[in-house]
């Protein structure tokens, strides 16, 4: 077992009185390794709800010393889930059935299957071929897969273009559909419809003597009929292909293009990636946009009209004030609520989430890659929590309120919760952690509420854990929503404050209550597990009460006291030195 402490920093601006970050500015965040990615949050203005799912790593040189992680950040940029990994990973994300894939990461060049505990369950691959292409892997509704694979063929390519060499090894794409028996369904090829020359011949050397990379398809989807697109990135191309024969139904973009591009934006699209279909019956891409005056990147969307073969941009989503260029990698996805996230591949910043005016919801900065980026709603199942909001509604500033939640331990393993991350001090968890839950056990934390300023106070507290016996650096979270305000009305009512002291505190035995009222009134002192340290009742006329708690161990203990009838309850806390 390993529990790492390490600090590293998440960048936050601490909105007092809402008790969220609203933008960037320091706070540290302790309990991350250390070389887990600096998250910077430039925008938060009303982002859809969710979890953003990414690959962070240096790839192909763009960041030095770069460790590869998978990683779920929530809109503040807080890991609710993060691995390292040996090697870069890509398309990680949450498929149809409610399991999670990625390909690669040191772990071998297939896809993998992560069910809701964060455990590897299965790996699927191409059959036969030069390998599975890590750029998309899709479980469909049916359960089958459609996975994108290498079709490498040696091409005498001196016969083919002046100063080719002989024996070259040309890329070609493969695309399977397999059932969960791993039997092939359905299978394409590029060869059988492409031809070499229909690439970008400025961006593709045909005369490299070793390797030639002519479509370089990077993402699939199915349309709506059932028919299938694919993006090919060095061919600048979109293409349908009719399923049951596998040809070709129309190609936009590039050399081969068939469609007339209308509308007060002609300038189409290149080197693009993550071609996708929408339920309002648009499209969306990301446009690397290799061929524009100015290197500029966007997430495109537009209509078709299959017929009269004409497209119509609907909207560019590019960032404002200042453009951002992913030459490579990519993606573009649109949300349930009508915004799109747009992860930037190789630009800076890497993930943003715009409204649908384009204005911008959310906006993450990192030093590192990702290939992708997705939102989706997320939990994990390894533990849960018994409540997922706390609302401790008002109570007087200066006093503390409390409240235990229990954690249910799902995994037929140990778990430990390492630790709780919150945006502000207003409230912490006075339980001893690290804290062991057993397989299939349950245990109490006790959440504090100490607001010692007059306001309101929001906030999520993320709660980690990580598997006892681990060997990686890895570690899962669940988030627990809290809200709570102060004030100096609050809890008192017909029983004025000022008219109880309660001293000394700190104490290191005796404490002392005096009070101006001779009501009866009912006194409770607990620690802060919620254990009944002291209870009894002031006779009426009594004006003055000792507590002995010397024999209690140092800490914080919390004092109630209701007088009479009343329905409102003071609430001290107690320190014992």
């Amino acid at each position: 077992m390993r529990i790492f402490r390490p600090c590293i920093s998440i960048l936050f601006f601490i909105a007092v009185f809402q008790g969220l970050p609203t933008l960037a500015s320091a706070q540290q965040l302790q309990g991350l390794p250390e070389d887990f990615p600096e998250i910077q949050l430039n925008v938060y203005d009303e982002p859809e709800p969710g979890y953003v799912f990414m690959t962070p790593s240096g790839l192909w040189g763009y960041f030095e010393g770069v460790t590869p992680y998978l990683a779920i950040l929530d809109n503040y940029g807080t890991p609710v889930y993060y691995r390292e990994l040996s090697n870069a990973a890509f398309d990680f994300k949450l498929q149809p059935n409610g399991e999670l894939s990625f390909h690669g990461g040191g772990l071998g060049f297939v896809n993998h299957i992560v069910d809701s505990t964060y455990h590897i369950v299965d790996a699927i691959s191409v059959s036969g071929y030069n390998g599975t292409d890590f750029h998309e892997f899709k479980i469909l509704d049916n359960g089958n897969y459609l996975l994108l694979g290498w079709d490498h063929r040696v091409v005498d390519m001196d016969t083919v273009v002046p100063g080719g060499h002989p024996g070259v090894t040309v890329g070609g794409t493969l695309i399977q559909e397999k059932n969960t028996a791993g039997n092939i369904l359905w299978e394409w090829s590029s060869w059988d419809h492409f031809e070499i020359l229909e690439c970008d011949t400025a961006h593709v050397d045909l005369t490299n003597p070793n390797f030639i990379d002519y479509v370089h398809t990077n993402a699939i989807e199915v349309d709506a009929d059932g028919n299938i697109l694919i993006s090919n990135r060095n061919m600048h191309e979109v293409t349908k292909i009719e399923k049951g024969t596998g040809e070709l139904i129309w190609r936009m973009g590039g050399s081969q293009n068939e469609f007339t591009f209308i509308g007060d934006d002609t300038d189409g699209f290149s080197g693009q990636h993550d071609i996708r279909r929408l339920e309002n019956g648009n499209y969306m891409l990301f446009d690397n946009g290799w061929f524009h005056p100015e290197h500029v990147s966007s997430a495109l969307e537009f209509q078709i009209d299959e017929i009269n073969k004409t497209m119509t941009v609907v909207k560019r989503y590019r960032s404002q004030p200042n453009d951002i260029w992913g030459g490579i990698m990519g993606s573009a996805q649109r949300l349930p609520g009508g915004n799109t996230l747009v992860g930037w591949g190789s630009g800076v910043p890497n993930v943003t989430e715009f409204k649908p005016d384009g204005s911008k919801a959310l906006e993450f900065e990192f030093e590192s890659v990702s290939y992708r980026a997705f939102k989706f709603q997320w939990k994990t199942s390894i533990f849960t929590l018994s409540d997922e909001e706390i609302d401790f509604g008002e109570i007087y500033f200066e006093d503390l309120d409390y409240k235990t939640i229990s954690l249910t331990n799902s995994l037929d393993e140990d778990i430990i919760i390492t630790w709780m991350h919150q945006h502000n001090d207003k409230y912490s968890i006075s339980t001893n952690l690290p804290l062991t839950i057993s397989a299939g056990s349950t245990e109490n934390i006790t959440i504090l509420f100490n607001p010692e300023e007059i306001g309101e106070y929001n906030d999520i507290l993320t709660i980690y854990g990580e598997r006892a016996d681990q060997e990686i650096i890895s570690a899962f979270a669940q988030q627990l929503v809290v809200s709570g305000s102060a004030s100096q009305e609050a809890s008192v009512g017909d029983l004025n404050a000022n008219e109880i002291w309660v001293y000394p505190n700190p104490t290191d035995g005796t404490l002392k209550i005096n009070r101006s009222s001779i009501d009866e009134a009912k006194i409770k002192l607990t620690n802060t597990h919620g254990q009944m340290v002291y209870s009894s009742v002031i006779p009426s006329g009594t004006h003055s009460w000792d507590i002995d708690i010397s024999n209690e161990k140092s800490g914080i203990y919390i004092l109630k006291i209701q007088e009479g009838t009343s329905t409102q309850t003071i609430i001290r806390k107690i320190i014992k030195k």
